[in-house]
């Protein structure tokens, strides 16, 4: 019975000292409270500073209550706005559909046109040739176009007796010409030209022979004139096809003369090439 006594005595103290090393190595809530109570913060494990410099100071800051202001300065990640800067190139046309200035050549056929017969004269056109410079000054479907044309009428006079004269007369012309044109620069085009010109005869001939014009009336005359053609793309410029007038206004003999009674037609049809200066 001793014995007995002695080993349930033996077995309360084993258990008894079991059970207050569990209390010693087992932290509670009222350590943990008083571990704050004393101003002490609680302790951070190691693996957790090892994984994030900053949280040890994260935990600090939250168990003293400090707030942090927010920082006016935007991050280093957040890529600056760039400022689109507008070039001051203006575009190159590489064909020349924006240029405001164009130069060309024409050249062709002219005969003169009888709106009615003359009375006692048996006159009968043949043909003669143009051809000149062209200059054509502006953009979009209006422009400016001067030319300087050296143009040849040719006329057979038929006499009484079988006798004929075959007449021709030289001269120079200037026309100063508004076009109206359609389409776009760099495609086919049609246009019209109108406006005044001035004419000098420079030499006449009569049978191939050159005969004199000292004191001859009429070598400076004006009138207007109107054309109808077609610009044809065809590589850097365009192929021009043009029929085109001159009707007689007066002359500037001793003074501006002005005669609206004319009755003949300087008709001319050309071909010609155009192509632009630059591309700005």
């Amino acid at each position: 019975m001793k014995s007995v006594l002695a080993l349930l005595s033996v077995g309360m103290f084993v258990a008894g000292t079991a059970q207050s090393q569990t209390r010693v190595t087992t932290p509670t809530s009222a350590t943990t409270t008083t571990g704050r109570a004393s101003g002490r913060p609680p302790a951070v494990p190691a693996s957790s500073t090892a994984a994030s410099p900053n949280h040890r100071q994260e935990l600090y800051d939250q168990y003293h209550s400090v707030t942090k202001k927010p920082s006016s300065l935007a991050p280093a990640s957040q890529p600056i706005a760039s400022v689109p800067v507008a070039s001051v190139e203006r575009p190159v046309s590489l064909d020349g559909s924006a240029s405001g200035v164009r130069i060309g050549i024409r050249g062709g056929a002219s005969r003169l046109v009888y709106l009615e017969r003359l009375v006692g004269i048996d006159i009968d056109p043949t043909l003669g040739f143009v051809g000149g410079f062209v200059f054509n000054v502006g953009r979009g479907k209006l422009s400016f176009q001067p030319e300087l044309n050296y143009t040849r009428y040719a006329y057979r006079v038929n006499g009484p007796i079988r006798s004929t004269a075959n007449i021709a007369n030289d001269r120079l012309e200037v026309p100063l010409l508004l076009k109206i044109a359609s389409g776009l620069a760099n495609s086919t085009r049609f246009f019209v030209n109108i406006g005044p010109y001035g004419a000098y005869v420079s030499s006449a001939s009569v049978n191939s022979q050159k005969i004199s014009l000292d004191g001859s009336t009429g070598r400076f005359s004006f009138g207007v004139a109107a054309g109808l053609g077609a610009a044809l793309k065809a590589g850097p410029g365009h192929i021009t096809l043009e029929l085109r007038g001159l009707y007689e206004l007066g002359n500037a003999d001793n003074g501006v003369n002005i005669n609206t009674d004319s009755n003949v037609i300087n008709a001319q049809a050309t071909m010609g090439y155009m192509v632009p200066l630059g591309g700005r």
